[in-house]
């Protein structure tokens, strides 16, 4: 395929006519507060002044900074959700086409440029078209770092992440797990060529502890503002305590699904009967205790009563973890709530899709010497974000962003692993 742009354009026009289709000038849910934070920040300042509020990383309202500050329509950014899903497809295309050959690489992008799964949210004012975007970048920095041993693409790579972490703050606590993952590699390897005189186990792990520690420079700033509030040290923001106390119900019939204060989170559609009084009987005492602080103690309060019912009822928490990984990959279950059709469309693709990171992770597990270090580090990547996405209260959007990873990676394992004869012998 020698001119991807063009022959990923009929993806495009998809993308732009289900935005023109799905799109509202009335915010919904998490819109408003993204729109929020990103005029707080033309105005100088991030979290509400007036109310403390850390809900999410300022990566995603920096990027709607220049359409507010020139007072484009709403419109204007759900439209760049389409372009960015598509340079995300031409990216991932790229990428693939450099470990594998052009037809393979083709029907990678294929793959990701038609997962209606991620179509979602395109007509919406959020982040997971940006993350979609970001990671994909992070592939291909990472496959050209590893082709060329650039400092060029060392620094853009740390800037990658970096960004990521803003966007997505649970990213954040992958950064510092792959940083002090490869900071004790680097020092390991270090003894052992110092002592024995023997080269490096992994060659490129100098660059990725490097690529990482650029990423926590990045997010330095963006910390040491979260410090002067909170005076936390590494505090990302202030979600997680809620989604870990829905995490941890200990309630037979809930699931560990995420809720908000008033518990009507499903009472928005008239083929859903409003099951908030069901959720307030259980959680309503806890919930006006809680909101009686304000800001990172509210969120400590939290997590506080989220750590009890975990030792208290450790089995229903692993048991709400298996349900999580059910909401990821297929959309249930879900705490008292009718069974929907739309269950049905995510149930094949992402079946697909189950079966061949499972496969992938087997393929690795058989050639692990055989792997160079970039590939190890994106498959650290992607097992930590699906971890710590288990561990709390996680939507289908959760699993999506990291789609490419998936793909990319099966990609690598299968071209060299995966034989396949399209004729059968003549012979037989």
């Amino acid at each position: 395929m020698q001119y991807p742009f063009i022959a990923y354009l009929p993806f495009l026009v998809v993308y732009l006519l289900l935005i023109f289709m799905g799109h509202s000038d009335q915010m919904h849910g998490d819109e408003g507060r993204y729109v929020m934070f990103a005029t707080n920040l033309l105005d100088g300042f991030y979290s509400p002044k007036d109310n403390f509020n850390l809900w999410n990383g300022p990566g995603y309202p920096i990027f709607l900074m220049p359409f507010l500050a020139l007072g484009l329509p709403l419109i204007g950014i759900t439209l760049a959700n389409g372009f960015l899903y598509y340079f995300s497809v031409i990216l991932l295309f790229k990428t693939v086409q450099k470990i594998t050959n052009t037809t393979f690489a083709a029907i990678i992008g294929f793959c990701w440029a038609a997962y209606f799964v991620a179509y979602q949210e395109l007509p919406a004012i959020l982040s997971e078209p940006l993350t979609i975007f970001i990671i994909a970048a992070i592939i291909y920095l990472l496959t050209k770092l590893k082709e060329e041993k650039s400092y060029k693409y060392t620094i853009l790579l740390g800037i990658a992440i970096g960004y990521l972490v803003l966007t997505k703050i649970i990213f954040g606590y992958v950064l510092l797990a792959l940083w002090a993952l490869f900071l004790i590699l680097q020092i390991i390897t270090s003894i052992r060529s110092y002592r024995q005189g023997m080269p490096c186990l992994y060659e490129g792990t100098p660059q990725l502890l490097i690529s990482l520690s650029i990423a926590l420079l990045c997010i330095a700033p963006y910390l040491l503002y979260t410090y002067s509030l909170t005076g936390k040290v590494f505090y990302l923001g202030n979600s997680g305590g809620m989604s870990l106390y829905w995490m941890s119900t200990p309630h037979p019939g809930e699931f560990g699904d995420w809720n908000n204060k008033d518990f009507d989170a499903n009472c928005f559609s008239a083929l859903q009967p409003c099951n908030a009084s069901q959720f307030a009987k259980n959680h309503k005492e806890n919930f006006d205790y809680i909101y009686q602080f304000e800001g990172v103690e509210r969120d400590e309060k939290f997590k506080e009563v989220a750590i009890k019912n975990i030792k208290t009822y450790p089995t229903k928490y692993i048991k709400n973890c298996i349900a999580n990984q059910g909401r990821l990959w297929f959309g249930f279950p879900y705490s008292y709530l009718y069974q929907r059709d739309s269950t049905l469309i995510r149930i094949l693709p992402n079946m697909l899709l189950l079966s061949i990171f499972l496969l992938t992770l087997v393929l690795w597990v058989f050639n692990l010497k055989h792997i160079p270090i970039e590939i190890h580090f994106l498959l650290l990547f992607l097992l930590l974000y699906l971890f710590l996405s288990t561990l709390v209260s996680a939507f289908p959007r959760n699993l999506y962003v990291i789609v490419p990873v998936i793909l990319f990676l099966f990609a690598y394992v299968a071209h060299r692993s995966i034989k396949i004869n399209w004729s059968f012998d003549q012979s037989s």
